[in-house]
C-alpha cells in the first residue's frame, strides 16, 4: 500500500489526518516539523506528501521547494493544507510546484478523494515513464 508523509506541527491535528487515512488503507508517518520532513521525505518512496504551511521551524513553502527541487522527491506530489485562505498564498504554492491545497478545517471524504486523485496520477505518470522507456529501448535496438 501506498506511503503519505503527513507534516503537521498540531499532534492531534497530525493523528486525525493519520487515522482518517490508515483508515484507508495508506501508511501514515508524520514528521512533526521541517527538519523530520526533510530528513524522512528523501530517504522513504511516498506517494503523496502533506504539508501544512506553518510549521515551527521552516515555512511550508521552504520545503515545498526544496521537495520539488530534489531529485528523490521532485515526482512525489505536495497536497499544502492551511489555515491560510488568501489566493497570494496558493498561487505562490502553486508557483513553487504544489499539486494542491485543502483548507482547514477540511472534509476528511475531500481528503480522502484529493489523496486518492494525486496517487492515481502519480502512477499513470510512472506507468508511461516506464512504457517510454520500452519504447526508447526498441527504437535503440532496430
Amino acid at each position: 500500500m501506498e506511503k503519505i508523509l503527513i507534516v503537521e506541527d498540531n499532534p492531534d491535528g497530525a493523528e486525525v489526518l493519520k487515522d482518517i487515512l490508515s483508515a484507508e488503507g495508506y501508511i501514515c508517518d508524520i514528521a512533526p516539523d521541517g527538519v523530520t520532513a526533510e530528513l524522512k521525505a528523501p530517504m522513504n518512496d511516498y506517494g503523496v506528501i502533506l504539508l501544512d504551511i506553518m510549521l515551527p521551524d521552516k515555512s511550508g513553502f521552504e520545503l515545498l521547494e526544496k521537495f520539488k527541487n530534489d531529485s528523490s522527491t521532485s515526482m512525489t506530489p505536495v497536497i499544502m493544507l492551511t489555515a491560510l485562505n488568501d489566493t497570494q498564498s496558493r498561487i505562490k504554492g502553486y508557483n513553487l510546484g504544489c499539486n494542491d491545497f485543502i483548507s482547514k478545517p477540511y472534509n476528511h471524504y475531500e481528503l480522502i478523494a484529493r489523496v486518492k486523485n494525486h496517487l492515481r496520477l502519480k502512477n499513470a505518470l510512472a506507468d508511461l515513464e516506464d512504457t517510454n522507456n520500452v519504447l526508447y529501448t526498441l527504437a535503440a535496438a532496430i
